[in-house]
């Protein structure tokens, strides 16, 4: 989870094989409510995606994690 401002985001990999997805990439979903559920809708949005994966990396290296 990352939250960004007033948004939560989801990096998530797909558990199985999906056509134009690398098996090394990884979905970017925003977390919103809809008819009173949250639930989670693929962000399209290239500058969001970078956004959210450059936050995450920001978050591991915090942690220690090495990232490159």
């Amino acid at each position: 989870m990352v939250p960004i401002n007033d948004k939560t985001y989801a990096i998530l990999k797909p558990a199985n094989a999906m056509e134009g997805i690398a098996d090394d990439e990884a979905l970017v979903f925003v977390i919103d409510e809809i008819d009173d559920e949250d639930c989670l809708v693929i962000v399209e949005d290239d500058a969001i995606v970078d956004q959210v994966f450059e936050e995450y990396y920001k978050m591991l290296k915090a942690e220690g994690i090495d990232v490159e």
